[in-house]
């Protein structure tokens, strides 16, 4: 019984893991990718880092918007938005 609690505990601590790590923020505007960009900062023992993309769209107008890190590393400067959303070669 006491393995079978610690197992439960553990599971339940993953979940809760994955959960706060899976940050997902609203999509930004299509178009063309001109810049990524990283805001760093150390609070106490923790780095804490965000990540925006800026994307141009065909009138011109830019919009920088926050995406997670999965996304920046999918979107390379130069990719079109969102489709950049489906590599699945930098995983």
């Amino acid at each position: 019984m006491n393995r079978s609690i610690r197992l439960a505990t553990i599971a339940a601590f993953g979940a809760l893991l994955l959960t706060a790590c899976s940050t997902s923020y609203p999509q930004g505007p299509a178009g063309r990718v001109v810049e990524k960009d990283r805001d760093t900062r150390k609070v106490g023992s923790t780095t804490i880092t965000k990540r925006y993309l800026t994307t141009e769209a065909d009138d011109g107008t830019r919009t920088k918007f926050r995406v997670s890190s999965t996304d920046y590393g999918r979107c390379y400067r130069g990719s079109t938005y969102p489709r950049c959303l489906q590599r699945t070669d930098r995983d």
